[in-house]
């Protein structure tokens, strides 16, 4: 396909909203109590010449960044956990 959606949800229990474009991590999600399907929040292009969105999370909180040296400097010395690529953006 041309372009991915890009799904939101987010945690009733903590007030964290989650993006994501990982259809089984959806569907997991989307499945627990505590979270609440929001849907497609938008559709993400899939071809060549797209960035990667990296997702970190700390604690019930969560980061998007397209920035390699945030991700690091966050991941190795702020605690933040470095969850891989939320979607991809042009």
């Amino acid at each position: 396909p041309i372009v991915t959606p890009v799904y939101r949800l987010f945690n009733k229990v903590n007030g964290d909203h989650v993006w994501t474009s990982d259809a089984n991590e959806h569907a997991y999600l989307a499945a627990q109590a505590a979270w609440n399907d929001e849907g497609v929040a938008f559709y993400t292009p899939t071809f060549t010449g797209t960035t990667d969105v990296a997702r970190l999370s700390k604690g019930n909180r969560h980061l998007l960044s397209t920035d390699g040296n945030e991700q690091k400097v966050l991941s190795t010395k702020s605690g933040w956990t470095l969850e891989g690529t939320a979607f991809k953006a042009y």
